[in-house]
């Protein structure tokens, strides 16, 4: 039996996180990461489109589209701003130790 999901913005997270467009941070997994593979993004546009809702009826393309730029938005460039915020704050700690001399 197949299960239908009428929840657009779930499933567009989970097509964007199966078609490899985003992934999350291994160390913060709250924070989504965007892939910028723009292939898998557009086969996320057709598989969810693809897909009907509970009552038989077709996602509507726009209302598609909206989900998939909301997600794509909500998650970061290529890289975990939490893991570049803590590094940026260690080579600052770092540095002002060496400015120091390693007094604090």
């Amino acid at each position: 039996m197949r299960r239908y999901i009428d929840d657009l913005e779930f499933i567009v997270r989970e097509a964007l996180i199966l078609a490899g467009a985003i992934e999350f941070c291994p160390t913060h997994p709250e924070v989504a990461i965007r892939t910028g593979d723009r292939r898998a993004e557009a086969r996320v546009y057709e598989y969810v489109c693809s897909l009907p809702k509970r009552d038989g009826t077709m996602w509507l393309s726009g209302a598609v589209k909206d989900a998939i730029q909301n997600e794509l938005t909500l998650a970061t460039d290529k890289l975990c701003w939490k893991c570049y915020s803590d590094q940026h704050e260690s080579d600052l700690i770092c540095a002002s130790a060496k400015r120091s001399g390693g007094r604090r």
